[in-house]
């Protein structure tokens, strides 16, 4: 079971597994480096907007005429949210190997749902907060800390990997789209070492330095690598639907040619790891849109302002829809079992 630290503890600050207290940056560095990531932050969000005008002004001037498809709108929504959907049975399977399998699929992947929703609170709060009130509603139901956290570094590693292994094999198509996309390559090295995460031994270390920040006792969260394997094949899955679905989206505005597919793809998931890594912003919020309005610029011209910045209405949209399929399954699901136990037992 995991540790619980006393409330003396807590209010000395963060603890680690054997109950020693980890120690705290001066206030004023951490004054400062807030009020550093607060400026990025700014600056961020006025790029965009100013790049937005931009946009705008030279869609204005060249006469462009800007319509949506919106059955292939709605395909693209539909796709992205079976993708979100694919992650949370992707995450599942990670959860049961870990040792939660007593929480029902349709359950967990609700939960998995709803709690995502915390990464759009902002500020430091945000960060923790998602590992938090993922372990709180898991708890009730008799599923340790340890096992959820665990299964959030398994999450983490599966996504940032194959967002940048996506990107990498994308890279000849970038090339001959626009030469210029080959200076991003190197950051598909950084897939090197998290392959290396996938061993047992390093994803175990991994494990425990997340317990450290969470003041968790997470003891000896083991997982097989076959049982990574598994997870990593429900993770492909998602981000066939997830890159794959954006294409659609910049198709149904700007009516991008098919052949601009595979480029379009891999910015967007390129863009996606990004804004996970590079933790500034709430939800990656300014971070995918900046990238992506580099990366569209080759394949959509003036249009990529308009289209990165929108894209984050499309992707609450589509996150929307997946949490939506999410609970009915798990309010339908959980009635038919219900009644089920009731039958068995009159």
């Amino acid at each position: 079971m995991p540790r619980v630290p006393e409330t003396a503890e807590l209010d000395r600050g963060p603890l680690d597994a054997s109950g020693a207290l980890i120690p705290q940056r001066p206030l004023w560095q951490r004054a400062v480096v807030f009020v550093l990531k607060l400026v990025v932050s700014l600056a961020l969000l006025a790029f965009l907007a100013l790049q937005f005008k931009n946009s705008w002004e030279q869609v204005r001037a060249e006469e462009i005429e800007v319509t949506i498809q919106w059955p292939l709108m709605a395909f693209s929504i539909l796709g992205q949210a079976a993708g979100y959907y694919a992650l949370g049975l992707g995450w599942y399977r990670g959860f049961v190997a870990l040792g939660g399998g007593r929480v029902p699929w349709y359950t967990a992947v609700y939960f998995f749902a709803w709690t995502n929703l915390v990464r759009y609170v902002p500020g430091p709060v945000g960060k923790a907060l998602l590992p938090v009130a993922r372990s709180a509603a898991f708890k009730p139901r008799g599923v340790p800390a340890s096992v959820t956290i665990a299964s959030m570094a398994l999450e983490c590693i599966c996504t940032v990997l194959l967002g940048l292994v996506i990107f990498a094999v994308t890279i000849p198509f970038q090339a001959m789209a626009d030469p210029r996309l080959k200076t991003y390559s190197w950051a598909c090295l950084i897939a090197l070492p998290l392959l290396a995460a996938l061993h047992p031994a390093v994803f175990q270390w991994l494990v425990r330095q997340m317990g450290r920040v969470l003041r968790e006792d997470v003891g000896e969260c083991q997982i097989s690598f076959r049982d990574q394997v598994s997870v990593l094949g429900w993770w492909v899955i998602a981000w066939v639907f997830m890159a794959g679905s954006f294409y659609p989206y910049v198709a149904a505005v700007a009516g991008t040619p098919p052949s601009q597919a595979p480029l379009i793809a891999a910015s967007y998931a390129f863009a996606w790891v990004l804004s996970m890594i590079l933790l500034i912003m709430p939800a990656g919020l300014g971070i995918r849109e900046g990238v992506l309005l580099l990366l569209l610029a080759g394949p959509v011209g003036p249009l990529a302002g308009i289209l990165s910045v929108a894209s984050r209405l499309w992707t609450l949209a589509s996150e929307g829809v997946g949490l939506l399929a999410a609970f009915l399954l798990y309010i339908g699901l959980r009635g038919r079992d219900e009644a089920d136990e009731g039958d068995s037992t009159a």
